[in-house]
């Protein structure tokens, strides 16, 4: 209040609400008409809220948890991993700890497990070492004779190639 002046029984005050823009107007004036005090005080919207980490839980989990931060899940995508089970969250942006507004959309990378990889016409020392890094194991070996497949190189194989199995599933 300027000059040291406080307004008295004769101000008038005048208070608008705006509710769907998150605004209030408050202005005192005096009985001649003088201002005493105005406040215009604008909303910033809700508080941000801090993204959740995600990696590592069901797709499940994730989701539920991320709506349970007033957050929602975005777009869902999946990619073959040799070290992390079928349906497991991999990566989220997102990254955890991030703080933003509430409803963002969370997106989830999910695991679909190994993806056997295709050994045909290698040699079995190198059709075996892929079938490791891939996170599987070697199945059963046989051998047959082939017009068309050097010696000691893989004819064929089971599972196909490009399936995604359990992690350490067998590749005969």
């Amino acid at each position: 209040f300027s000059g040291g002046t406080t307004p008295d029984a004769d101000f008038l005050q005048h208070i608008h609400f705006d509710l769907g823009g998150g605004n209030i107007y408050y202005s005192a004036l005096g009985a001649g008409g003088e201002l005493f005090a105005s406040v215009n005080l604008v909303s910033a919207g809700p508080p941000p809220v801090t993204v959740p980490d995600v990696v590592g839980q069901t797709q499940t989990v994730a989701e539920t948890n991320l709506v349970e931060a007033d957050l929602s899940v975005g777009t869902i995508s999946n990619a073959s991993s040799a070290t992390v089970a079928a349906g497991i969250v991999l990566s989220q942006n997102p990254a955890a700890g991030a703080s933003v507004p509430q409803g963002t959309a969370i997106a989830l990378v999910v695991s679909t497990g190994p993806s056997v990889p295709n050994v045909v016409n290698l040699a079995q020392a190198v059709a075996t070492s892929a079938i490791v890094n891939a996170g599987l194991s070697v199945g059963n070996i046989t051998s047959a004779p082939s017009g068309s497949v050097p010696a000691g190189s893989v004819i064929s194989q089971n599972p196909a190639a490009g399936t995604s199995v359990p992690i350490g599933l067998p590749v005969d």
